[in-house]
């Protein structure tokens, strides 16, 4: 009966640290994480409320963002603890650092960071990041999509030779 008790306080927490950031950022709605110190940007993350924690999608990559038990990052991650965080605002409620729930179960606390090389890493100290609303995958890419080919007109020998050879 506890644990119900504190999962409803985490979703409660959760929802309360979301909505104060970004009110147009809900439950299944598309970010990305940015952190400005060095430059590092995601894809874009559909956010999932899980058991009072958040998870991070990453549809492209076919899974959600994790710190794995031995500190790597990636995008392999199912729903269990490695890939739940708790987010804590910063003072101005302009960011939040992400920690990870799993390694809180085992008595560490583990936050995910941008090392000097701009990509997703772990550290033992909270790094912030901005949560951006962003649009879906497919909306982003059909920007970038070729135009269809140009109609292709057959002459009356070229239909002939298709329908006798039959390509």
């Amino acid at each position: 009966v506890r644990k119900r008790h504190v999962r409803k306080r985490n979703v409660r927490k959760t929802m309360t640290i979301l909505d104060s950031l970004t009110p147009q950022i809900a439950n299944n709605s598309f970010v990305t994480l940015t952190c400005a110190q060095p430059h590092c940007v995601t894809p874009p993350l559909r956010v999932h409320m899980h058991q009072g924690h958040l998870l991070f999608e990453n549809a492209a990559a076919g899974g959600h963002l994790r710190i794995s038990a031995k500190g790597a990052v990636d995008y392999a991650g199912g729903r269990g603890p490695w890939a739940r965080f708790d987010a804590w605002p910063d003072a101005a409620g302009e960011s939040v650092c992400l920690k990870c729930v799993g390694h809180g179960e085992r008595g560490t606390d583990v936050y995910l960071a941008a090392p000097d090389d701009g990509r997703l890493g772990a550290a033992q100290h909270p790094v912030y990041f901005k949560l951006l609303p962003a649009a879906p995958p497919s909306a982003a890419g059909a920007a970038d999509a070729l135009p269809p080919p140009p109609p292709a007109s057959l002459t009356a020998e070229q239909r002939a030779a298709f329908v006798a050879d039959g390509f």
